[in-house]
This record gives C-alpha cells, structure tokens and sequence, in this order.
C-alpha cells in the first residue's frame, strides 16, 4: 500500500503499455500472468494481448473475461499464425502508453516493477530504455 501512496504522489505518471504476445498458452500460465500485472502497485498500465490463432479456445475465453473484469486489457484475436514478432507488432498498434513493456505469455511481474521503473523514469528524467534480465 506504501507503493500505491507513493506513486500517486510521482510528478510524472506515465502509461506503462505492456505487450504480451499469446499463443496456445498454459491456462495456469496466462491466468497467473495477467494476475501479476492486475497486482501491481503501480496502476497506470495497460495489458495489450494479441492472440497469435491459437487453436486452444480457452486461451481466447481467458483473455475475453479478464477484459471484462478490468478496462486496462486490450485484446486483439489474429485469425492466421503469424509468429511472436509479429503479434507483438500488433500489440504495439494497439497500446498508447508513452512507455511499452515486452512481456511473455508465462512471466509474472512482480508486484511492485511498474512502480520501481516509473520512480526511476521520475528520478532520473532523461530515461529512455530500461532493462532488466533475469539470469
């Protein structure tokens, strides 16, 4: 809660869009992932999905109802497979934020990393990439 109050106090409050590719995805694995973004302290962000034709309709149905649930999720359904390159292509068509976050089907966010990448966009003012890898 700490994050929360704090971030609404940042002078600068971009729109974080996080583009997340999908193809076939673990229904365990995509549940969780939207839920670690639902669960940041940082809440200016928008989820842009783009379903790469799966063929696994519950892939489909699970981002459909979390769209539902919370505005920030966008979706777009391809109708032919065209690989991650090109579904994250469309994604960022789809995304507005001043700031895009590549994110995998079947990561998790931990809940405060939006937070501690806008703090650091407001704490150093010429930020233009952040990067993070995990080892």
């Amino acid at each position: 809660y700490r994050q929360r109050d704090e971030s609404s106090s940042f002078k600068f409050k971009p729109l974080i869009s996080i583009i997340t590719p999908t193809y076939n995805t673990d229904h365990v694995f995509l549940r969780e992932c939207i839920e670690s973004v639902l669960g940041q302290s940082y809440d200016n962000w928008e989820l842009c999905i783009v379903d790469d034709a799966s063929t696994d309709s519950e892939v489909r149905k699970i981002i459909e109802s979390y769209a539902k649930k919370d505005s920030r999720i966008k979706y777009h359904f391809s109708k032919k497979n065209s690989h991650i390159s090109m579904s994250s292509n469309k994604a960022v068509e789809i995304a507005t934020g001043e700031f895009i976050s590549l994110f995998d089907h079947d990561d998790l966010l931990w809940p405060n990393a939006l937070y501690e990448v806008v703090k650091a966009i407001n704490d150093t003012s010429d930020i233009d990439l952040i990067c993070y890898l995990l080892k």
